[in-house]
């Protein structure tokens, strides 16, 4: 039962949260577990979080001086 939960809220939030997370919301529920099984649990199953795209930091263009 535990491994179904854990499989539906990470597939809920598209997989963008963690063991710390699904605890969480594991336990906001109802669902007493302790968060070494839901990482198990995640590992077992081939969840894999989600990691955010970060933002490039680039260079200004407009400036005067010589390229490189």
């Amino acid at each position: 039962m535990a491994n179904r939960q854990v499989r539906t809220t990470h597939n809920e939030v598209n997989g963008i949260y963690g063991r710390r997370r699904i605890k969480a919301e594991l336990a906001a529920m109802g669902h007493a577990c302790a968060r070494h099984r839901v990482a198990r649990l995640m590992r077992e199953a081939g969840l894999r979080v989600r990691s955010r795209k970060r933002c490039r930091r680039l260079s200004s263009s407009r400036h005067a001086l010589p390229i490189a």
